[in-house]
């Protein structure tokens, strides 16, 4: 009797263990199987690793090849990476490089349910940009009560060849964004112990920091939009917005430092700057209104059109111009909605001032775009990251391409 007592409660943990086992095993397959469940009829989902695929960033070579370097988590462990996915000139899957970016820890060989979290780098993708020999790709770790900001080298094929510090303090759980362009990283971040906004630029090919102005600040939930660098000068453009002070505008100059020009009502914000010829293009969302502006002639649309999306909560994370027309890619979520979903309109503003009906994105979670680039057959592709096909609701990288 002693025995069957003891027994019973053995069969009850390997039990409850077999079904734990075989619920994993299952949510790994759907991790892994390359095609896109039923309703997610416009997006491709690319990478092969199993884990989450998170804060994805994309840029495009001169070539029209593209390249997104993501960071790879796995709460079962520790050995936190980095994935970079090539596609070719048509938006087709050319391959996928993983690299650990690791540091020896005592919580690797602690098991997983027990470490509460702990250990883990928190890597963060920052910025891509394609060189004559590869890619450079900017990203942190949580290190303490800071982040630690680093150049990772890479060749064509995305193998890690060169890593190196850049000697900047940024505090744990900075807001930051950056870009990355001919050569060099512009990065932006806050500061919040000291109130401080930081602009940083980076030689991408030695990590050093050229210059750190940094300008004081008195909004309280203040996040950073935009930042964009003029290639024919040394102007820097940085947009940030507080929902209470509405949103901020900034320049660097080496004439006039780092200065805000001008602040908008709240409600009214720039989320995406970008240099077109010898435009500054923004858009603006004033709540329900939608405009392209050049910020560098004030007040002065790019396109004659004002478009109101009622409705909808959002928020532009990419424009771009293909034959004079400009596309905007949109984060957006349906107001009083039940279930609390996200995904991503491309809307088409035509040279001539007509606007298209939008290009729907619409997976069962929730969509965000990291980016939209024309391709060598003459359609336009989306990239972004989705947690519409997994039963834990991880991300994963997705491409959408069309033409409208």
């Amino acid at each position: 009797m002693k025995i069957i007592r003891w027994l019973l409660p053995v069969l009850v943990v390997v039990f409850l263990a077999s079904l734990f086992t075989v619920w994993n095993m299952f949510g790994w397959l759907l991790r892994s199987v390359d095609n896109p469940e039923p309703g997610d009829s416009n997006l491709a989902f690319v990478g092969k690793d199993p884990r989450f695929y998170n804060h994805s960033s994309a840029c495009q070579n001169a070539d029209g090849t593209l390249a997104i370097a993501s960071a790879l988590s796995d709460r079962k462990s520790t050995r936190d990476a980095v994935s970079i996915i090539r596609l070719a000139a048509d938006g087709s899957f050319a391959g996928e490089h993983v690299f650990t970016f690791a540091r020896p820890s005592f919580w690797s060989v602690v098991p997983w349910f027990l470490r509460g979290g702990k250990g883990h780098q928190y890597l963060r993708i920052v910025g891509l940009e394609a060189n004559q020999n590869g890619y450079y790709l900017l990203l942190t770790r949580q290190k303490g009560d800071k982040q630690e900001p680093f150049i990772l080298e890479l060749n064509d094929s995305g193998e890690l060849t060169k890593q190196t510090p850049i000697p900047l303090h940024i505090e744990a759980g900075a807001q930051m964004t950056a870009l990355l362009q001919d050569g060099y990283a512009y990065l932006v971040f806050l500061n919040n112990s000291e109130k401080l906004l930081n602009l940083a630029m980076v030689n991408l090919a030695t990590a050093e920091v050229l210059m750190n102005p940094m300008l004081f600040y008195k909004q309280r939930n203040l996040s950073i939009n935009a930042v964009a660098a003029n290639p024919a000068d040394t102007t820097i453009s940085i947009t940030a917005y507080d929902d209470e002070k509405g949103c901020s505008f900034y320049q660097y100059t080496p004439a006039t430092d780092l200065k805000e020009y001008f602040r908008t009502a709240p409600g009214s914000e720039f989320t995406v700057l970008k240099h077109i010829g010898d435009r500054l293009i923004s858009v603006i969302r004033e709540d329900s209104l939608l405009e392209v502006m050049d910020l560098i002639i004030f007040d002065k649309p790019v396109i004659a059109v004002l478009d109101t999306l009622p409705g909808i909560d959002f928020r532009a994370t990419d424009i771009t111009e293909l034959d004079g027309d400009f596309y905007v890619s949109l984060d957006f979520s349906l107001q009083n909605a039940e279930k609390n979903t996200q995904n991503i309109q491309v809307r088409k503003y035509a040279k001539d001032g007509s606007k298209s009906l939008p290009y729907l994105i619409q997976g069962r979670d929730y969509e965000t775009a990291k980016g939209i680039f024309p391709t060598s057959d003459g359609h336009l592709i989306v990239i972004g990251n989705s947690s519409s096909r997994q039963a834990d609701k991880g991300p994963r990288v997705f491409t959408s391409k069309f033409r409208m």
